[in-house]
């Protein structure tokens, strides 16, 4: 543990620290062109954590006039971007496409931008949501939707890389807009 002295550096791991301090920012482009490659994407921005992600980016690109709608069962830190961008948030009962579809057909018109938030991987439950199906219906609503991917990219690529990732990131990555 490291010691407390009020006029020295704490040595804290890089954990918790941001990546200004944390990290040389050529070897952090390095890295978000490693991440981009490995996705098939023309290019991919990287986040301290799964968490800091999901509040910046939803805090960043939403606003007042902009709707969420996303899985019962999403990440504290999806709500917590909704809240920091003011927008209005709806929730759909967990991986239920046909109550996402009603609440899309129902408020689509009513706001400039509508973003549609799902996990990957629902690490507690273990399922997956139907992604072409959710790509097919963003393009319908014409909104915007996010992935989260924090539960699932690892588990896929060490258990089932052959035959799961591909179908995400292969096929889908230009449908998936944000």
């Amino acid at each position: 543990m490291p010691e407390l002295h009020s006029n020295r550096r704490l040595d804290l791991p890089r954990a918790g620290r941001s990546r200004r301090f944390s990290m040389d920012p050529d070897a952090f482009a390095r890295m978000s062109e490693r991440v981009a490659r490995f996705l098939g994407t023309d290019d991919a921005l990287a986040f301290v954590s799964g968490h800091a992600t999901n509040i910046s980016v939803i805090g960043h690109l939403l606003g007042r006039d902009d709707l969420v709608i996303c899985d019962a069962l999403s990440h504290n830190s999806i709500f917590e971007g909704i809240k920091l961008a003011g927008s209005t948030r709806l929730v759909f009962p967990h991986n239920d496409l046909e109550a996402l579809n009603g609440l899309l057909n129902e408020h689509r018109a009513r706001y400039a931008n509508v973003l549609v938030v799902v996990e990957g991987l629902y690490s507690m439950d273990g399922d997956c949501p139907n992604l072409q199906r959710l790509i097919e219906m963003k393009r319908a609503a014409r909104c915007w939707l996010m992935v989260d991917e924090a539960h699932s990219v690892a588990p896929w690529t060490c258990q089932w890389s052959i035959t799961k990732l591909p179908l995400i990131h292969k096929r889908a990555p230009s449908s998936v807009t944000v």
